[in-house]
C-alpha cells in the first residue's frame, strides 16, 4: 500500500514503542516523565512475564506473579497518560526524517523515534503430533494450563529457570512431573535446581530428547531417543515445551537493523541500534542476561535516549 507523508494528523508522535512487556512499559513510564508525545503499541499486554507465576527476584517484591506485576506497571503508565494501543505492527519504514509504523489494520502511525521492545516467541520442539496435541496435551504455558492436569502424569521439556519453574508450579497440581532434558544436568540457577531436586514429585531424565508425540485425540505418550525403565515409550497426559525463545524481529529487513547471529538486535550501552532514531530495549536485544530488571532498565535507558535525540533535533531546528 501507498504510504501518506502528510504528517499532520493525530497519529503523529516524538515516540512509538512498539511492545507491552516489561520493558516497553518502562520504556512508556520515563517517556511520560520526560514530557514526550508517546504512543505504546503491542500485540498482547504484559509479554511472557504474564505466564511467571511466582517472581522472587524482582526487587521490592518478595513474591509476585507476573501477571499482579504488569498491572502495577500499566498503573504507572496509566497515570502519566500515555495511550496503549492493542494492535500487531507489520512494517516500519523510514520515510525522510519519520518513521511510519504500519498495524494489520493497516492504520499507519508516524513517530520521530523508536523503541523496539517485542521481547520473544516460544521456540517449538518441531516434532511429530506436535501441532496435532496443541492445546489437547501439548502447552507452552504452564501458569495457564497447569490447574488442566490435576492428578495427571506431565512432562516438563527443557532445563533452565523457567524450566524448574514450570516443574515446580505443576507438581503442586499433577501426580507426577518429568524434566526431560537433552544435556546431563540442568542450567537453572542454584535455588530453582535445589527446589526441584527435593520435589519428590519430580523425576528429572537426562541426556533425552522427545521424537515423537502418540494419541488419537489427546496426547497419551512420549517417544523418546533413549531408553528409560527399558522402554521408550513413556506413558503422559501432558507436556509443556520450555526450550526457550527467539526474538520476533520479524520487520528488521525494513530497517536493515543489524542482528547479531542469534537474531537479536544489537544495541550499544545507551539501546542505540545501528538506525539513528531507533531503540531497542529487553529480550529483544543481544543482552547477556536476560532478566525481568535488566529489561525495565534497558527500557528506561532506550527512553533517555530517545529523549535526548529529540531534544538535539529541536534544538538544530532552532538554529536553522
Amino acid at each position: 500500500m501507498e504510504y501518506s507523508l502528510d504528517y499532520k494528523t493525530q497519529n503523529n508522535y516524538e515516540l512509538i514503542i512498539i511492545g507491552s512487556g516489561c520493558s516497553g512499559l518502562t520504556s512508556g513510564i520515563y517517556a511520560g516523565r520526560y514530557k514526550l508525545k508517546t504512543l505504546i503499541i503491542g500485540s498482547s499486554f504484559g509479554g511472557v512475564i504474564l505466564e511467571a507465576h511466582n517472581i522472587e527476584n524482582y526487587p521490592g517484591f518478595t513474591s509476585i506473579t507476573g501477571i499482579e506485576l504488569m498491572k502495577k506497571f500499566k498503573k504507572s503508565v496509566d497515570l502519566l497518560n500515555i495511550p496503549i494501543l492493542q494492535k500487531e505492527v507489520i512494517s516500519i519504514k523510514k520515510q525522510k526524517n519519520k518513521f511510519c509504523i504500519q498495524t494489520r489494520d493497516n492504520n499507519l502511525f508516524y513517530s520521530t523515534t523508536i523503541i523496539i521492545c517485542c521481547g520473544t516467541k516460544r521456540r517449538k520442539l518441531s516434532i511429530e503430533g506436535e501441532e496435532k496435541f496443541k492445546g489437547k496435551g501439548v502447552s507452552y504455558c504452564t501458569t495457564c494450563d497447569a490447574p488442566v492436569f490435576a492428578e495427571r502424569i506431565v512432562a516438563v521439556i527443557g532445563g533452565s529457570n523457567s524450566a524448574c519453574q514450570s516443574a515446580i508450579l505443576l507438581s503442586k497440581y499433577a501426580s507426577k512431573v518429568y524434566i526431560i532434558y537433552r544435556q546431563n544436568k540442568l542450567r537453572a540457577e542454584p535455588i530453582n535446581i535445589e527446589n526441584v531436586i527435593k520435589n519428590k514429585k519430580i523425576k528429572i531424565i537426562y541426556n533425552t530428547n522427545i521424537v515423537k508425540l502418540n494419541g488419537k485425540n489427546y496426547l497419551e505418550s512420549i517417544e523418546l531417543d533413549n531408553i528409560y525403565k527399558e522402554s521408550k515409550i513413556l506413558n503422559i497426559d501432558g507436556i509443556f515445551v520450555e526450550i526457550g525463545a527467539e526474538p520476533s524481529v520479524y520487520f528488521a529487513e525494513d530497517l536493515n537493523l543489524e542482528l547479531s547471529k542469534n537474531k537479536e538486535i544489537i544495541v550499544d550501552k545507551f539501546c542505540n541500534t545501528n538506525i539513528k532514531g531507533v531503540y531497542a530495549a529487553g529480550d529483544i536485544t543481544d543482552t547477556p542476561f536476560r532478566q525481568l530488571i535488566t529489561a525495565c532498565g534497558q527500557g528506561a535507558i532506550a527512553a533517555l535516549s530517545a529523549y535526548k535525540y529529540i531534544l538535539k533535533k529541536k534544538k538544530q531546528k532552532l538554529k536553522k
